[in-house]
């Protein structure tokens, strides 16, 4: 990186900058906290805050929780109900 690389060659004081907008100011840590990866068991719970379900699905079938054929959608007949 040249910039970093000229910025500690040229001795700039950095300490008043806070970081990029999506941790701007976030110098305890609790913002990093609330990005940290949650284990399956925080996340399979009723009522979970959960939803990035890309991830969720990519962590299931990781974890062998969850088969690729059980998230293929079934076809049916057209003009069958759903549920039936």
């Amino acid at each position: 990186m040249v910039i970093k690389r000229a910025i500690r060659e040229l001795e700039f004081d950095t300490s008043h900058l806070l970081g990029q907008g999506y941790n701007r100011g976030d110098v305890s840590g609790i913002l990093r906290e609330n990005r940290r990866t949650r284990s399956l068991d925080e996340i399979l719970v009723k009522a979970s805050i959960y939803h990035t379900t890309a991830h969720l699905k990519r962590r299931l079938l990781a974890a062998q929780l969850l088969t690729t054929a059980a998230t293929r959608a079934t076809p049916r007949p057209c003009g069958e109900a759903s549920g039936s």
